[in-house]
């Protein structure tokens, strides 16, 4: 299903892993030479900012070409309205055909151009088939399709996320057109839905492969933060104002306005809570960030008068937590350490075995970690020795 040579993939993310590894010290420069060397990558694979130029001059390229291939062709015909959905396509086709060309023959993995033709093919595509006139559900599923083959096909991390807005989406429209009724009830329905999607994806795990890791955080990370969305008061609030149509008068509140208060305190606090006592770092993450939000949505509609006092309080609050915890942190305290260490959440623990056997000769994990007193095991995204920690 992936277009990507899986064996290649392997090496690339390997050497990925070893030089996080070599940047923590654990491995030496000789021993990253040597996973190197080991396991070579074919991938053409430009830096960052290489990346980024590409993708720039070939969307400029690309447009620029199919403007002057529409002024050609509509300076012959004159009908616009039945040619230019076909040029769309036409030039989607291509585009999508020159990228699986450049992945197969030339092993461009993420190389910027790749993402450039994947979004102008994806793009034409839908303009094409789908026209221009079409309803919302059909823009939606077609989304839906599109961000299904980016990421089962290409593993991008967008992939994900675009189905996931396809599928919210046509969810959404179909509820809200069922009438006020069950309008009123759309915060609870999708914070059932986002939960289920999310312990959905978690029991799929053991049948996802792991080159979609990253892609499957990213959903994680979106699930979760759509799961808070979906009951924070001021999002209900102000969405009932626009969608519904609703009108606050003065000393008035939504309905069920305690229920809202109530989960846009409690769901970061529990994502905090699970990520503490679980050591998973995606939790605690995401909870601090939503705990943020919680703040200022409170804050927007309790004020002191006094914003600016506010924010340096809690601003000096968090800088002097963040010193203390940096200084605490310094060796391992229960698991926890401010280093950003070995493997990330969700990677294979073949993928250290190999660079342990690679570097040292066979060696176990139980000896890398005796070699390195200040690492344990767990299931945390960074900062353990442990395959998950």
């Amino acid at each position: 299903m992936i277009a990507f040579n899986t064996n290649n993939l392997r090496h690339f993310k390997l050497n990925t892993e070893a030089e996080r590894w070599n940047k923590s010290k654990v491995i030496t420069n000789e021993q990253l030479e040597q996973i190197e060397l080991a396991h070579p990558i074919s991938f053409y694979h430009p830096p960052a900012w290489l990346r980024i130029i590409l993708s720039i001059a070939v969307t400029l390229g690309v447009l620029a070409l199919w403007g002057f291939f529409v002024i050609s062709v509509l300076g012959g015909i004159g009908d616009s309205e039945s040619i230019i959905p076909i040029l769309l396509a036409f030039t989607g086709v291509l585009c999508i055909a020159l990228l699986e060309y450049l992945i197969q023959s030339n092993n461009h993995y993420k190389s910027g151009v790749t993402e450039a033709l994947m979004f102008i093919g994806f793009s034409f595509l839908i303009m094409g088939f789908v026209g221009f006139d079409s309803s919302e559900y059909a823009y939606s599923f077609a989304i839906l399709i599109v961000g299904l083959i980016m990421f089962l096909r290409y593993s991008n991390l967008f992939g994900s996320l675009i189905a996931l807005g396809g599928l919210s989406f046509i969810v959404f429209m179909i509820l809200y057109e069922l009438g006020p009724m069950i309008q009123g009830f759309l915060p609870i329905v999708f914070f059932a839905f986002f939960t289920g999607l999310y312990f959905l994806r978690q029991s799929l795990q053991d049948s996802i492969k792991w080159y979609y890791t990253e892609c499957v955080l990213v959903l994680d990370s979106s699930l979760l933060i759509l799961i808070y969305l979906s009951m924070n008061y001021y999002v209900v609030r102000e969405l009932s104002a626009e969608l519904m149509h609703l009108r606050i008068e003065p000393g008035e509140d939504i309905p069920f306005a305690f229920l809202f208060y109530a989960f846009t305190v409690l769901v970061p606090i529990g994502y905090l809570t699970h990520g503490i006592l679980k050591k998973k770092i995606l939790f605690i993450r995401i909870g601090v960030l939503l705990l943020f939000a919680s703040v200022i949505t409170y804050k927007i509609y309790y004020s002191s008068g006094h914003p600016e006092i506010t924010l340096t309080i809690v601003g000096i609050l968090i800088t002097s937590v963040t010193i203390w915890l940096i200084n605490k942190l310094k060796q391992p305290v229960n698991g926890f350490t401010r280093e950003q260490l070995l493997t990330q959440e969700g990677l294979n623990a073949h993928t250290e075995s190999i660079i342990i056997s690679t570097t040292m000769g066979g060696n176990s994990n139980d000896q890398l970690i005796e070699n390195d007193p200040g690492m344990g095991g767990g299931e945390f995204g960074g900062g353990g020795a442990g395959g998950e920690f």
